[in-house]
């Protein structure tokens, strides 16, 4: 985990966390909680944070981040209507609201609460979806049409 702060300022405002999948088993971002609050209490002890924005991932690197995504694009009543009038194609504006209605990364807007932050928005980049043999793999109906952004950046404010 890092953070980064901006220019000359001594204050950090953005969050970067990563983790590697190790090949034993399955990451949940909900596991990751725990170390991501270890760390972020650690760097307050020597830096002032005010976050505005933070990287952790996106949904395909932790599964229930990419439950929750799912469960998300099969409850939108938007997404549905828009698959149905446009098939399989991507509609950004729509993909981020979706996230965000359903709170996908709701794990880590719980810890941003705990530090009285709130997710306010997100920016995607390098969309698909989410293939077939995932779904068939997560015991999902291979026709479901799920987007999944590769590249997601989660901005965040001051409740």
């Amino acid at each position: 985990m890092t953070f980064r702060k901006n220019g000359e300022s001594d204050t950090a405002i953005f969050l970067n966390y990563f983790v590697s999948k190790n090949t034993q088993g399955k990451t949940n971002l909900s596991d990751e909680i725990p170390n991501i609050r270890t760390l972020w209490d650690s760097a307050a002890q020597l830096i002032p944070i005010r976050l505005t924005s933070a990287n952790i991932g996106y949904p395909l690197e932790y599964d229930d981040v990419l439950q929750n995504q799912i469960a998300a694009f099969n409850a939108s009543s938007e997404w549905k209507a828009h698959v149905n009038k446009n098939g399989k194609k991507l509609d950004y504006k729509l993909i981020r609201q979706v996230m965000i209605d359903h709170h996908v990364y709701g794990p880590f807007e719980d810890l941003l609460s705990d530090y009285g932050y709130t997710l306010t928005d997100l920016s995607t980049e390098k969309h698909g979806f989410v293939t077939n043999e995932k779904l068939k793999e997560l015991g999902r109906s291979p026709d479901e049409v799920i987007p999944v952004p590769y590249m997601v950046w989660l901005a965040i404010s001051i409740q």
